[in-house]
């Protein structure tokens, strides 16, 4: 018989297997239950009788799907039916109930039953036994809806009764119960019939094949279905045994042959003699042997193919895992290969894209490159402004300019004969010159006296020191509809008149101003200055609390004592400085005089002596030095006088020696200032008036590097409460900015422990104490805390530890790092930033470029830890608790009817060639037509300021 047949019949028989899987029932018809009615329809199908029957068994489906849908609409309600009903009687039943129902819809009539017989219509008496016998939820149909579902009760009940007829004539009735028992039955017997049909489909598919081949066997019987079965099971076994013995003949050939003139494993020669001989316990030992030997040949050439990819990146690893495989260590380093391939990886990104030093040089070309533009920034406004100008400016207007400035040259100080007729030249000629120049920097004095003034005259005016600008100011409002007003009112203000007129003052006031209320008419008093007006009226100042001349032991006497210590010094200096605060206590000292012409000559001769010292001595070559005299102007003139005769006037030259009181000092600065404090056994306290609070506040302000006391009265005669004993005090025992505040004792290298934020920046700390530097962390800077302050003789370095914190904080935050850096940079300080990833990469090296800054800035190892001086025991010094009296009984309380403020070219002398009350400059500019007016005639403070 040919196999294509044969693969038939088998694949047929597997599914008639499937069938009887099903079905419940297994392939060997000998174990089938005889009275079950699946088994005899499987009898009975094999066998070909009643085929019909089973037929049309199969075909009630159409039924069962009525009775499903007829049931479905009854829903849950409960209806019975007469048990003597046959299908003839429900047949009448539906037929007399649906012409009801047509009745009922048609005259929309809701009532199914009348109560009388004889009102009923012919279609209600037709269906009296529907409307009688059955029921619905226990009681007759009443409305359409009853009758509707009574009606589908009927067709399911008529259904049903056909199929189980079939299914009786079959020999295989279904049991009895309720219509939704029966329909559950049926739904299962149908399932099967499927299978049982499948089933049939296999038997006849087969009886065709072999009909076909000439084979006429008859499978009418189950012993003949058993009987196929297994000659069908012995021929695939047969045919089985036949393709495993060509497999193992191909084998043995395979295992036999040799390969590129090479003979066989010994392993593949004993799997080929065991296949001969047909030896298990042989062939299975073999079997294993060769699989052993593969996995050997495996793992050898998976060693070659890794040992090349190794070779090909990493040639030294390669040769040492071929030089050194014995080596048992290998065995720990392999476990870590993946976490050490990985670091190497790393490593080698690292140092392949890694720049040392790229920080600090990028800083530097970004300092250049913001330097170099605001530099052109400068260049470029003022090139504009003067193009600006040029060509606004007509023939005429040049020409008045040019006159006006030899007319002022020629005035000089304005003392000379022709200086009114020089003064009244220049300001006609201001007149024309005027609109040619869109910005104007002079004095005040000089506005009214030379400024064509109208209403709105300048778009905008600024008004520097307004402190120092009396009410006679008051008209500069009037030249600008936007007016800035830059002061202090803790600093000096404009002298007021003696009592005398002070109450014809208030009275023309009264007459002039009657409109006004009191209180605020009082703010227009001689005693009042510009800012202290304005400020009444606008209380939301901005206030400037970042002060950068001072050294912090000199600048934080005024900070705790008139600005509740909100002044942050940002003034740069190093380790070998000048002693800030020096104190000098003259013995037996006695003044002459009283009042505002009162001198003390042995104070004066002693400040002119420490003069003479700082002007010899090396460590004063390039400063400059001013003496603020406490008490009247006699001592003014004394000491100018002394230093005329004593010191050369190039020395006077070089250093800018000037000598005054406190308001000629406003607005202006020295590196070294001397006070003079003149009294010996003063009557009363200072510091009570307002104006002395002023005055002191100025003087002790204007130092930038050193400030020095000259005092002649004993400590013990001073009250409590008076201003020059808390001056002396302070200056005795002055808060140091190198030593105890920033002792913070042993720091551990391995423990984080304050002030530091982060073990990277102890442990830089640590590198730099270990090379003898004077470090401080945590340096106070302004607003913020500098990481690392490396101090040296002449200056510091700002080292910046940029660890997991820096790189933490959002893009705004680090860009006001860098402007808080630039802003730090004006004034001095130089910045170095490390970055902890490549300290963490290599210590030493990161640290390499730090070694070299601080060479190149001449910082070396030192300590800085004592203050160079040796201060006298004293109390601990506390700020003063000042009074505020009312100005103008202030004013009067110490001079009577003498103005407090001389002449100021009579109470100040300048040695040093600073630039003459008169002197006025002129800035252009495209912001629009502006004026900037000086409070204290002081030029230079003002163009800088500007």
């Amino acid at each position: 018989m040919d196999l294509s047949p044969t693969d038939e019949i088998a694949g047929h028989l597997d599914n008639a297997a499937t069938a009887l899987h099903y079905l419940g029932l297994p392939a060997d018809p000998s174990r089938w239950v005889e009275t079950w009615w699946v088994c005899q329809a499987l009898v009975e199908r094999l066998a070909h009788p009643q085929t019909l029957l089973w037929k049309r068994v199969e075909d009630t489906s159409e039924y069962i799907t009525q009775a499903r849908n007829a049931l479905d609409s009854v829903g849950v309600r409960s209806v019975h039916l007469p048990e003597s009903l046959d299908v003839h009687g429900a047949g009448r039943m539906a037929a007399s109930g649906q012409d009801l129902l047509k009745h009922l819809q048609t005259k929309g009539q809701p009532r199914v039953r009348e109560r009388f017989m004889s009102l009923a219509s012919r279609e209600q008496r037709n269906a009296h036994d529907l409307l009688t016998l059955c029921t619905i939820d226990g009681q007759s149909p009443r409305t359409v809806d009853d009758l509707e579902h009574v009606l589908a009760y009927l067709r399911a009940h008529i259904a049903l009764d056909v199929v189980a007829a079939r299914w009786k004539q079959v020999k295989a009735p279904l049991p009895e119960g309720d219509l939704e028992v029966l329909l559950a039955e049926l739904d299962q017997r149908h399932k099967q019939l499927e299978h049982i049909a499948a089933f049939v489909e296999a038997r006849e598919s087969i009886d065709r094949i072999l009909v076909g081949q000439g084979v006429r066997f008859a499978l009418t019987t189950p012993t003949a279905w058993q009987v196929l079965t297994r000659a069908a099971g012995a021929l695939a076994h047969r045919r089985a045994a036949d393709e495993a013995l060509a497999q193992l003949t191909s084998w043995d050939q395979y295992l036999s042959a040799t390969k590129d003139g090479q003979q066989p494993a010994p392993e593949a020669r004993a799997l080929s003699a065991a296949l001969r001989e047909q030896d298990s316990a042989a062939y299975s030992k073999a079997v294993d042997d060769l699989h052993a030997a593969h996995e050997r040949d495996a793992r050898r050439s998976r060693c070659r193919h890794l040992l090349d990819r190794i070779r090909s990146v990493h040639p030294m690893l390669s040769a040492r895992l071929l030089e050194e495989a014995p080596d048992p260590q290998w065995d720990e380093r392999l476990a870590q290969i993946e976490r050490a391939w990985a670091w190497g990886a790393a490593a080698r990104f690292v140092a392949d894209r890694r720049e040392l030093g790229l920080e600090q040089r990028l800083d530097t070309e970004l300092g250049q490159q913001e330097a170099l533009l605001e530099e052109i920034t400068g260049e470029l406004a003022a090139t504009w402004g003067r193009l600006h100008c040029l060509r606004n400016m007509t023939s005429e207007q040049r020409s008045a300019l040019q006159m006006y400035q030899t007319h002022m040259s020629s005035l000089g100080r304005g003392t000379g004969r022709s200086a009114d007729r020089l003064r009244a030249a220049a300001k006609e000629r201001m007149r024309v010159a005027q609109g040619a120049v869109p910005a104007w920097v002079m004095p005040i004095a000089d506005v009214a006296e030379m400024v064509q003034t109208g209403r709105n005259s300048f778009d905008v005016v600024i008004v520097d020191e307004a402190s120092q600008a009396s009410m006679d100011a008051l008209f500069l409002l009037w030249l600008a509809p936007r007016v800035i007003v830059v002061g202090d009112d803790k600093q000096c203000s404009p002298p007021s008149t003696g009592f005398g007129r002070h109450q014809a003052i208030r009275d023309k006031l009264a007459a002039y101003l009657h409109d006004m209320p009191s209180g605020v008419r009082e703010l227009y008093m001689p005693h009042t200055n510009l800012y202290g007006l304005l400020s009444s009226f606008f209380p939301e100042v901005i206030r400037l609390d970042e002060h950068f001349r001072c050294v912090p032991e000199i600048i934080n006497w005024s900070s705790a004592n008139f600005y509740d210590e909100s002044l942050l010094p940002l003034r740069q200096y190093g380790g070998e400085r000048l002693d800030p605060l020096r104190v000098t206590y003259v013995e037996d000292a006695a003044t002459i005089g009283r009042e505002i012409r009162i001198h003390n000559p042995k104070e004066a001769e002693a400040i002119v002596d420490a003069l003479e010292r700082m002007t010899e001595d090396a460590a004063y070559r390039d400063k400059t030095i001013g003496v603020i005299v406490l008490q009247g102007h006699g001592q003014t003139k004394y000491i100018e006088a002394l230093i005329k005769q004593r010191i050369d006037p190039a020395v006077r030259q070089r250093h800018r020696i000037q000598v005054g009181n406190a308001a000629s000092f406003q607005g202006d600065e020295r590196h070294v200032i001397l006070l003079s404090m003149v009294v010996t056994d003063p009557p009363k306290i200072a510091g009570g008036a307002r104006y002395e609070q002023q005055a002191y506040n100025v003087a002790a302000s204007r130092a930038q590097d050193q400030m020095w006391l000259f005092h002649s009265v004993p400590i013990d005669r001073l009250k409590p409460n008076d201003m020059r004993l808390n001056l002396i005090t302070y200056m005795h025992n002055p808060p140091t900015a190198l030593s105890a505040l920033h002792d913070i004792g042993f720091v551990s290298p391995k423990v984080m422990q304050a002030p530091f934020q982060s073990m990277f920046e102890q442990e830089v700390y640590l590198r730099l104490k270990g090379r003898g530097y004077h470090v401080l962390p945590q340096y106070p800077a302004g607003t913020k805390k500098i990481d690392l302050v490396v101090v040296g003789a002449r200056g510091r370095l700002a080292v910046e530890c940029d660890g997991a914190h820096f790189h933490d904080t959002t893009r705004e935050q680090i860009e006001r790092d860098h402007q808080r850096d630039r802003e730090l940079r004006r004034v001095g300080w130089e910045f170095y930033r490390i970055p902890e990833s490549e300290y963490r990469f290599d210590a030493d090296e990161a640290l390499t470029g730090l070694w070299s800054e601080l060479n190149r800035l001449d910082i070396h190892p030192a300590d800085f830890t004592h203050s160079p001086a040796t201060r006298e025991a004293s109390t601990e010094w506390s700020p003063l608790v000042l009074t505020d009296p009312d100005e103008a009984e202030a004013d009067l309380a110490g001079y009577g009817d003498e103005p407090y403020d001389a002449d100021p070219g009579e109470s100040a002398a300048d040695f040093g060639g600073a630039p003459s009350q008169n002197t006025q400059s002129s800035a252009l500019t495209e912001l629009g037509n502006f004026c900037v007016y000086d409070g204290d005639d002081d030029s230079e403070e003002l163009e800088q300021s500007a």
